[in-house]
This record gives structure tokens, sequence and C-alpha cells, in this order.
């Protein structure tokens, strides 16, 4: 007989298994994070390499680091200045080059829609190390789209002895504005796991 795992790495598991099993969603690493631009970088490369090679190309950001370094940094302006959700609807312009950073979902009869709706990249990873000088500190889940961060979790137990109110004091007091992924307009979700009757 399977046993339930009641502590927050079970649900984390719960919901990762759903969004990659149920929902297409990938599952992301660590390694695909990019502490310093809060990026899954992966994935965004490999979004705009997919679905616009040629802006890439006119960027030469696969010929040279620095080019790297400049679009993430006009990236990174942008989202601080305009926000997750501008920069999804609107894209990001990087002279001469003009990204769309999320193909919308289409109308039943656009079969291009449909084709470029389903090269968008939605992806979960667990136990986000966030941090850019603190390897400990860790979000429980995060959500990105196309490699932007757009919601991350934090789970809390019953069964030992945690709250909601402490996933709001963790946020307040360890979720420091300093980090690059905190002054992003994401949502914030805080689950509770609590034991069924």
């Amino acid at each position: 007989m399977d046993v339930t795992n009641t502590k927050e790495s079970g649900l984390e598991t719960l919901i990762v298994n759903y969004l990659t099993q149920h929902n297409g969603y990938e599952e992301g690493r660590n390694e695909d994070y990019n502490k310093e631009y809060a990026i899954d970088e992966i994935r965004l490369f490999r979004f705009l390499q997919n679905t616009q090679p040629e802006e890439l190309d006119k960027l030469g950001i696969f010929k040279n680091e620095q080019k790297k370094r400049s679009f993430l940094n006009r990236l990174q302006k942008e989202l601080f200045k305009r926000g997750i959700i501008d920069i999804l609807r609107n894209g990001i312009k990087a002279y001469p080059a003009e990204f769309i950073m999320f193909y919308l979902t289409p109308d039943e009869n656009n079969e291009d829609a449909k084709t470029l709706f389903k090269k968008n990249i939605f992806s979960v990873t667990r136990q986000l190390h966030y941090s850019t000088d603190r390897d400990k500190q860790a979000l429980d889940l995060c959500i990105f789209i196309n490699g932007l961060p757009v919601i991350t979790f934090e789970l809390k137990n019953q069964l030992t002895k945690q709250n909601v109110e402490h996933a709001v004091q963790q946020y307040k007091d360890d979720r420091t504005p300093k980090e690059p992924l905190f002054p992003l307009n994401v949502v914030w979700f805080i689950l509770l796991l609590t034991m069924l009757e």
C-alpha cells in the first residue's frame, strides 16, 4: 500500500506531476535559472530560437557573450519598468530586433496561431534557489512562461504547525527586494496543506 507524503515536498510533487503530466509543462532545474537576471535562461533562449531566430541573429546573441548580456540587461530593465505581464503581452524591442515574448491563445480556426501558441514553453521549477548571495534561500515552486517568472509558491503544512501567517512572514522577512526576482510583478501564492478528516 502506498503511503501518502504529508510533507510540503509531497504537495510539491503533486503539483509538479499534475502540471507536467496533464498540462504540458516542463520541469525546470536550478541550473537553468540565471539568478542575476531572474529568468530561466535555457527556456527563454530556446523559445526565442524556435520562434524568432532571425531576430536573434540581428543581435548576434550566440556569437558574443557581451551581446547576450546586453540583451539580458535590456530585458531586465524593461521587466522592472513595465512588468512581466506587459512584456508577455507586448513583447520587447532591443534595437534592431523586436521580440514577441508570448503567443496568445488562438482562435479555433486560425491554424498558424495554434502552431505558434504551441511553441510557448510553460515550466515549473521546484526549490528554486533564487538568491544571488545566499545559496540556501529557495522558493518552493516557481512557474515560468517562456523563461520569465510569473508565479511563485510558498507551501505550508499544518501538520508541521505552520500556517498562512508563517508564509506571509517568510515573504516579508526572508525575501529581500534586493534580489532580482522580487521587484518584478510576479504573482505570489501561498498554499496551505491541511489534513482532511
